[in-house]
This record gives C-alpha cells, structure tokens and sequence, in this order.
C-alpha cells in the first residue's frame, strides 16, 4: 500500500487531521488538526502575456470550521507554511517538521490528478481587453464584466493584479442621478465641457474604434488667459482614477521628454492633462516646454515614443492614451502635428459660474464625474459588439462625407478623423442617456446637432488657422551645420586645451587631437543651443556630410587620454580648414 492512501485511512480510533502510518503496526498517528482539499487545477495568465503558470486552489478543513479559498503555484506545494495560511493550523510537535510537511504534501498531491480544472486571467494594465471572447474592462481595483448567463464562467476567473489605480465611484447614486449632475456640471462649460467629456469617452472606447478604423491619435487643446479655470477644468473632467483621494494636479509641459513619454505610457485607455504653456521671461525657458509640447504631440499622433528617450531604464509600450494640453496662447506648429490639435478657445468663468462649480467640487460631489464613467464603461461592455458595429457604420458614412461639398472647406484627413472620432462617442453617450431614461428621443436629437454644430465650428476653425499657416510658411532653409561649426571655429571661440594630455574640463571645452576636433558632448551641445540652434539638428546635418568621425550607429567618439575618458563630438580638422 502506497504511503499516500496509508496517509488518508483513517484511524480506528478517530480525531480529525492528516494521519502518518505507525511501523509497529499500531495505529495511524495524528498530525495535524486540519485536512487539505484540492479545489481545482488553476491555469494563470497574467494579461498581456500568454504563457499560463499552473496553481493549484486549495482550501484547509478543521473538525468545525475551513478557510478560504487561495492559490498556490504547483511548483511550491512543498514549500507552503501552513500556519501562515491559517491561524488555527497545528502540527504535531512529536513529529519532525521536513517528515510531518512531507506528509502534508503527499496528502494534497495524491488529490490534484482527479481535480477540476480552471482558468484565471490576471490583467496588468487599466482599460479594455478580451479575454476568451468576452470583452472586460479593468478599472484597477475591479473588473467590469458583461451580465454572466446563470452558471456560466464559473471556470473562468479575470481579476486585476494589484495596481496604483481605483476607479473610485458612488454607489449611493443612480444611474439618473448621476448623469444628471453632469450635464449641470456641463452647463457650466457647454463648450468644452462637452468636447472634453466626448474626448475621455472615446479614449475608454479606444479599442473599439480600432475594429471601425483606427485608434484615435490626436490632442486637445484648450487655450486661455491666467483664470480662465482651463487646468482646473481639465483636471476634473479628465481623472479617472483615485477621485476619492483628491484631484491630482497635472504634470506640466515644461517637464523633460523622457518624463513627460514615461507618463503618457504608464497607463492606456484613459486621458492625461499636461499644464500649463504660458509665456516665459527667458526665451530658453519658452522654448524648452514648446519642445517638450511639440514632442507630447507628436507621440500621441504617431502612437511611438521618439528613440531618443528610449534609453530610460524601463522599456515603454506605444502610448494608448489621450493628451489635453493647456495653454495661454496659440503655439503654431507644422502642418502635421496642427492636424493633431483640436484647439478650444477657454474664456474666464463669471462669479456665478466658480460658485456653481465649487459646488461639485466639495468631497461629497468628487465622484460624480467617475461614477458616470464608470456606468458608461459598463454599458459599452455590456453592448460591445454593437457599438462597435455602429462605430465601423458611422466611419463608413465618414469616408463618402464630403466637407468642402457642404461647407466650402477642405478638410484635412486627421481633422475629418476627429471629427468622427468626437462626434461618435458623444452620440454613444446620447444613446446611453436615452436607454436608461435621462432623455427622450427627441431631446437626443436636439442635443446631438447642437454639438455636431459646436464641433463642426471648431474643425473648420483649426482647418483655417492650417490653411494660414501654409500661406504664410516659406521654404525653410536648410540648416548648415558645418557653415556654422566652420565659423565658430574661425572666429576662436572654442575653448582649445594645448594638448589631450593638458585638457582640463573646467577650462576647455575642446581639443585638437589626432586629426579632429574633439569637442565635449554636453559643452557641444549647450554652444548650440546658446545660439538658438538644435544640437541635434546640426550634429546630423555634420554627420550626413561625412564631418564627423564617430562610432557605429552613434553621433560621438570618445576621446581617451590615459585613464580619462570623455564622450565628445570629433569634427575632422580637414573639413574646418
């Protein structure tokens, strides 16, 4: 007889645990106080990968009482503590520990071979996935699901891992209620209140949009004057996540690239404010957060972050989220990224209007906003084959509408895909509002126009303010990088060492040596841009032109001199002379 079924005979004399065999042939000796039932086989997944890790769920029995349930990877059956599983666990102290776990682990492993199976999926990241066929959202603290049919998923479990995020909402609100509140709210703001509800709708929606075209890469914009409430607003409307601990203040556009890449892919299906582009006393200052704006524009358009920031330590996935940057005044950018902009013109509130919104903003009114989200993002779940049905119907009609034939303007591509995009999810939330009894089909529709009217005016605006820009553009010329560097080095104004050996970082900046003028990489840098001028820009144009003496896939060398290395740009002396 195997030592595992000697291990569950029970002793003619009874008591209630896990049994070892006695060599004299006397009784089975207890223990333990407890017995361990094998409740399933758990395939793991841990979502966005693939490869599942076997648990196995077990649960621990007392004479009156049992645990609940919990996982244990099959790999660590013998490594399990069990009074850490359960207080009352007890071994005996006559039996050896390593020979009483060994016991216990014979006992759970002769039961797993007849054990039900399961799978659980543990989600990563907030927003969208399909697991099995069934579509879910994750919020961070919970799941939300399509209603189960009575008994079905019971083998399929979907849960988060723990996450910094919690779609705080309140119960204690209604449906009705609750999008009551927010179109009191938007009242306040009708303009931009309702552009910047559309525009988090949609990025909840953003993997739907993926089956009817493509996902949305576009920013918002808003513009205004100091007061004019445009962050405070944004703020509010825009997150999401932990509104039960206070409303975040933004990070601001003058934060570095690396930084502001990092926020944009540390979280998917949501919406990040960026603050605040206002005018600078150094012209630098102005023109390091434009760039940095430009560059947020940019990622969010092409859906990549730029290589140059790929050096940071944690690989990024591509960016799922949307950007509202707020601004004092109107940047005018390329043709390309000003068809990623939909600007929104934000004047300051009357004393009346900051009353009213002090109002939702008190502690007991914080979750109105992400009550009403959460609710939506529960109805497109529960209608997700539909809606994205109807989105994929709507981009259809999209493709054959034509903007000059109805109001006399050619629109770009990208400006016509915002359009769809906005117009689309703020219909979706109309329909919501009619299904649950907000609103009658008529006051839908009036709705409806008044912000397709609304949002059709601000793409015909953009669409004009790109037309201007084309006008008024020439040429660029071509920046001569060399013709520069040639010049600077006429005229003396690098900081030469006498030798390699002699090169001191403090009173030189570069050196002439082996053929080259080996120029520090950060001094080279800070030159020109104290100029005015993009380092990068003339280092490729130098490099392009054969200038530069480098290493493989690199703009610099280094200059080795005994034990010191530095990291430099080595322009050839053949090429300044």
């Amino acid at each position: 007889m195997s030592k595992a079924k000697e291990v569950n005979k029970a002793p003619e004399n009874g008591g209630w645990g896990i049994h070892i065999p006695a060599n004299d042939g006397k009784a089975p000796r207890l223990i333990t106080n407890f017995r361990v039932e094998v409740v399933s086989l758990v395939e793991v997944f841990l979502v966005p990968e693939t490869k599942a890790i076997t648990h196995v769920k077990l649960k621990i029995h007392f004479e009156d009482d049992e645990s609940e349930e919990f996982l244990v990877p099959l790999t660590d059956i013998d490594k399990i503590k069990w009074p850490d599983k359960d207080i009352e666990c007890w071994i005996c102290p006559d039996t050896a520990p390593s020979r009483a776990e060994r016991y216990i682990t014979i006992h759970v492993r002769e039961k797993i071979p007849g054990a039900d199976k399961e799978k659980e999926y543990r989600l990563t990241r907030v927003g969208v996935y399909e697991i099995e066929g069934e579509f879910v959202y994750c919020t961070g603290a919970e799941v939300l699901r399509p209603p189960q049919p009575l008994g079905a998923g019971d083998q399929l479990t979907i849960k988060p891992v723990p996450m910094p995020y919690n779609l705080d909402y309140d119960p204690t609100l209604t449906e009705q209620e609750a999008v009551a509140e927010m179109f009191g709210l938007i009242s306040l703001f009708p303009d931009v209140g309702r552009i910047l509800l559309a525009y988090n709708l949609l990025y909840f929606m953003r993997k739907l949009y993926v089956y009817a075209w493509k996902a949305p890469q576009f920013c918002l914009y808003l513009c205004g004057e100091t007061a004019s409430l445009k962050t405070t607003i944004s703020a509010f409307f825009c997150q999401l996540y932990n509104r039960g601990k206070d409303i975040k203040s933004p990070p601001r556009v003058d934060s570095s690239i690396p930084y502001a890449a990092m926020v944009l892919c540390a979280t998917s299906d949501s919406v990040i404010v960026f603050d605040d582009l206002c005018p600078k006393s150094s012209k630098i200052m102005q023109n390091y957060q434009e760039n940095t704006l430009k560059e947020i524009v940019r990622i969010v358009g092409d859906g990549v972050v730029p290589g140059r920031v790929k050096g940071l330590d944690v690989e990024m996935p591509p960016p799922e989220t949307g950007v509202v940057l707020t601004a004092e005044y109107l940047l005018t950018l390329d043709e390309s990224s000003m068809a990623r902009l939909l600007p929104i013109d934000v004047a300051p509130p009357s004393h009346e209007t900051l009353q009213q919104l002090a109002k939702f903003q008190e502690k007991d009114k914080l979750l109105m906003i992400s009550t009403v989200y959460r609710n939506f993002i529960q109805y497109f779940i529960n209608n997700y084959d539909s809606t994205q049905e109807s989105l994929k119907e709507w981009w259809d009609a999209y493709k054959e509408f034509d903007f000059a034939e109805h109001y006399g303007v050619k629109v770009h591509g990208r400006l016509k895909q915002t359009h769809y995009y906005l117009n689309a999810a703020y219909v979706m939330f109309l329909e919501y509002c009619s299904e649950i009894g907000c609103i009658s089909n008529d006051e839908r529709e009036a709705l409806h126009q008044d912000f397709r009217e609304l949002l059709t005016d601000l793409v015909l605006a953009q669409q004009a303010r790109l037309d201007e820009c084309k006008l008024n553009s020439t040429p660029a010329e071509k920046f001569d990088g060399l013709a520069y560097i040639r010049k600077f080095y006429a005229d003396g104004k690098f900081k030469l060492a006498p030798s390699a050996k002699e090169f001191n970082d403090v009173a030189h900046d570069s050196v002439e040596h082996l053929d080259c003028l080996y120029v520090r990489g950060e001094r080279f840098r800070a030159i020109i841009k104290a100029a005015n001028a993009d380092p990068d820009e003339v280092a490729d144009d130098l490099k392009a032109k054969g200038v530069l003496h480098h290493e493989a896939n690199a703009r610099t060398a280094q200059l080795v001199v005994g034990k010191k290395k530095r990291r430099c740009y080595a322009i050839k002396l053949s090429k300044l002379k």
